[in-house]
């Protein structure tokens, strides 16, 4: 065997290669030697050893891809190096390569020390005593090695790792809190927290539209339609009696009708009664929208009976056997007192709804600008109004005035109170804390946003102090992470060298875990080691 230095070049290596007489050249390179990776070299190398088989020792799993295609052998260590042949083992090769390597190595030495130069001085005898006695050792030798390495790949190698979610619960956490306007109470007692008084002033404009119509009777929609009856029964229609068309347009009939029953004719077809009427456009749509010159509408349109149900509106319906004609938009709004009562109240509502919002953002900015917490007190009655002012833009509004819209502007202030929702929760830490199991529970989050008021206790004017209970959501789930916890190991005992899947059914049908995965090394094994250290349990 050729031992190849760190610092050999290729012309030293072919050098080396030219003085040995060997049948086959064996090169023990050292790891990382850059005529590994070098194509052109090896196959200089494998042109300098002519028709001898060319075996290269090497640890370096990546340089055997490039001189393969040449032909050139791969030995994976020489037999120097057994520490680290063991280190590859674990981290590079399956338990079944390495052991092929292994027993060709073995054979490969035994056929050596067969056909020694020593052994060929020997007598007969001593050649079979001999032979024997090596075959014997080399057996033995082989047996202990496997032994080794299959404690070393189930025992030492196998690793199992368990990464698991635990579930979480939602707990609910009160405590009593005391907000109070007076700012000389001391608020570093744990229980108190002061608030402070906010006001802004909101100023709005609207238009609202009249809803009153005044019509000319002439300027309606008329024509004539058809009306049919499938039922075995004469159908009588009183004068005024609504037709409605697909898109909502109402029209009445003019007098009271007749409408023969339905009969089949030879065939078994039936034939429904019928009759013609004249018909007219009412004033409004089905909507309370102006039907106007939307009331004209072609011939053939279907017309139905709006009361009828929808089995009945198959039966009975009615067609226009003309074009309708003869509606106009010539018509004059009227301001009704209900749109000025109406209007009134909305506006007045839009108003708070618009000073309630302004006053939201005014304090988003300053807490933006102030690195602060600052929320409105969450209870009942804590926000007022005053000073409400609403006025008519223009003319006084009068009941019956012929006008399309009107506007009125005003103005109102909305005063509430607020607090510090940081130094609440802090307050509520204490509790919180106090709440859980120690070393089997851990808070995982506190959900701040859940953060209320479930009950005022008292309120006071004089200076303003409300006595409140505060409510807030926990998230608790079982504390993995303690080492002075043994669940973890309770749990490993569990499933100590089950099957992976039998093992995921049994951590998922503990009430502290939601979700399991579990990952075992090396690749082909697929059960739990049996050994609990080899077992890791990690967190989600």
């Amino acid at each position: 065997m050729i031992k190849v230095k760190d610092s050999d070049t290729l012309i030293d290596i072919v050098n080396k290669i030219s003085v040995s007489n060997k049948e086959k050249i064996v090169l023990d390179f050292p790891f990382g030697h850059q005529v590994l990776h070098n194509y052109l070299s090896l196959k200089i190398i494998k042109n300098k050893c002519l028709d001898k088989e060319l075996i290269i020792i090497t640890n370096d799993i990546n340089a055997k891809n490039i001189g393969k295609r040449i032909g050139i052998k791969y030995s994976l260590t020489s037999n120097k190096d057994l520490s680290k042949t063991q280190e590859l083992l674990k981290y590079n090769f399956t338990f079944f390569s390495f052991l092929k390597f292994q027993i060709k190595k073995y054979i490969e030495e035994i056929a050596y020390f067969l056909k020694s130069d020593k052994n060929q001085q020997l007598g007969i005898h001593n050649i079979t005593k001999n032979t024997k006695t090596r075959i014997g050792f080399f057996t033995t030798i082989l047996l202990i090695s496997i032994s080794i390495f299959t404690f070393i790949f189930y025992f030492a190698v196998n690793k199992t790792i368990v990464s698991i979610t635990p579930e979480t619960t939602i707990k609910t956490r009160n405590k009593n809190i005391i907000f109070t306007e007076n700012e000389e109470t001391p608020s570093y007692r744990n229980n108190i927290v002061t608030i402070k008084k906010i006001s802004n002033k909101t100023s709005l404009k609207e238009t609202f539209g009249t809803s009153g119509v005044e019509i000319k009777n002439n300027k309606r929609s008329f024509g004539k339609a058809i009306i049919y009856n499938y039922l075995d029964e004469e159908v009588e229609l009183i004068k005024n009696t609504r037709l409605k068309t697909k898109s909502g347009l109402l029209y009445k009939i003019k007098k009271d009708i007749n409408i023969k029953k339905a009969e089949k004719n030879k065939e078994g077809i039936i034939i429904p009664g019928k009759i013609e009427v004249e018909i007219v456009a009412k004033d409004f749509d089905i909507n309370g929208e102006v039907i106007g010159k939307n009331g004209n509408i072609k011939k053939g349109t279907k017309l139905i009976l709006p009361g009828l149900n929808e089995k009945e509106k198959e039966s009975i319906y009615g067609e226009t056997s003309s074009d309708i004609i003869g509606g106009s938009n010539e018509y004059a709004k009227i301001l009704t007192k209900e749109d000025i009562d109406n209007s009134y109240k909305i506006f007045e509502e839009k108003l708070k709804q618009n000073s309630l919002k302004e006053l939201k953002n005014k304090i988003k900015q300053e807490n933006i600008s102030n690195n602060i917490t600052y929320e409105i007190l969450g209870i009942d009655k804590i926000i007022k109004y005053s000073d409400l002012n609403i006025k008519e833009v223009g003319r006084i509004l009068n009941p019956g005035q012929k006008r399309d819209n009107f506007t009125l502007s005003g103005s109102i202030v909305i005063n509430t109170y607020v607090y510090n929702k940081n130094t609440v929760i802090n307050k509520m830490r204490s509790v919180i804390k106090n709440s859980i199991i120690e070393g089997d529970e851990k808070i995982t989050f506190i959900n701040d946003k859940s953060l209320r008021v479930s009950n005022v206790i008292y309120k006071q004017k004089y200076p303003h102090e409300i006595k409140a209970t505060l409510q807030i959501e926990v998230f608790v789930s079982h504390n993995f992470d303690n080492e002075e916890n043994y669940y973890v190991e309770k749990l490993k005992n569990e499933i100590l060298g089950l099957d992976k899947e039998d093992a995921i059914k049994i951590l998922l049908n503990d009430n502290k875990i939601s979700e399991v995965n579990i990952e075992i090394r090396p690749f082909f094994i697929n059960k739990v080691s049996n050994i609990l250290k080899n077992i890791e349990f990690k967190l989600k």
